[in-house]
């Protein structure tokens, strides 16, 4: 859809939408017509975390490697980190869930 509509976007955003989207064809062509109506191109992984709310990997890693080391200020500290990058708590919940659900 991206090819046929001119939109530019990296590998690495299209695979942001489609995990965004849980499986959900039209959630996931509604996220692309929002990324490709904001106005940024090329679309990169940045712009689609951005767009979406979404924390930054390391971020996501940071806090669950603080959470398995029982490191509570480390927690506190990346996500106060992650709120003053404009992370939405609901997004955030659903990243850390994802990661936790890959380690088991």
């Amino acid at each position: 859809i991206a090819k046929k509509e001119n939109i530019q976007i990296t590998d690495d955003a299209v695979e942001i939408i489609a995990i965004s989207s849980r499986g959900g064809f039209r959630d996931a062509i509604s996220l692309l017509d929002q990324a490709a109506n904001s106005g940024q191109s090329p679309l990169d992984a940045t712009s689609i975390r951005d767009l979406l709310g979404h924390g930054d990997p390391r971020i996501i890693q940071a806090i669950i490697t603080a959470v398995e080391n029982m490191d509570t200020p480390g927690v506190l500290n990346n996500l106060d980190q992650a709120w003053e990058t404009g992370v939405q708590p609901g997004q955030l919940a659903r990243q850390l869930i994802d990661a936790w659900s890959l380690k088991v």
